[in-house]
């Protein structure tokens, strides 16, 4: 029987180990901090605290500004920590840091390593369909998707972080 989670882990002094722990010790202590201070005055501070880690400005959340936060993210991670890789994950995604850091290990090798999911194909335009798109008149044809990565997880390598930092989002 194996226990879940278990299995061939990182060094526990690891760049990525290391980088992993202080990533989410930092996204969990904004989230945490966010959920605890519900009055108005300490949301303000919060969130000029959080632009000043970030570099993140004056950033609108709105669906077509994705990029340019997942850019300002990667740009700010690669400049805080020295790590071999940087991943962009939802807050609403499950992550097995054990097996995560093991497949990590395992690409080391690799210098420009994206590590994700790939969208291509059929466009869903019918609102009654399961993978239905609300904004799917803006994909070429509007029948298809263009390759793409998805957002909810993707990992890149520090090589293709310093790629990525050159392209326009």
């Amino acid at each position: 029987m194996q226990i879940r989670g278990s299995g061939p882990r990182p060094l526990p002094n690891s760049r990525i180990s290391a980088v992993m722990l202080a990533m989410f010790a930092s996204m969990a202590s904004f989230y945490v901090a966010g959920r605890l201070w519900q009055d108005a005055q300490s949301r303000v501070y919060l969130i000029k605290e959080l632009d000043r880690r970030t570099g993140q400005d004056n950033h609108v959340e709105a669906s077509e500004e994705q990029p340019k936060k997942t850019k300002l993210f990667l740009a700010h991670a690669a400049e805080a920590w020295d790590a071999e890789f940087y991943a962009k994950i939802n807050d609403d995604v499950y992550v097995n840091i054990d097996a995560l850091g093991t497949m990590l290990a395992a690409h080391l090798d690799k210098p420009r390593a994206y590590i994700g999911c790939m969208k291509s194909g059929e466009v869903f335009s019918d609102k009654s369909q399961k993978w239905f798109e609300p904004e799917w008149w803006k994909f070429g044809d509007g029948k298809s998707y263009f390759r793409h990565a998805s957002g909810e997880m993707f990992v890149v390598s520090r090589a293709l972080e310093r790629c990525l930092w050159y392209l326009e989002p």
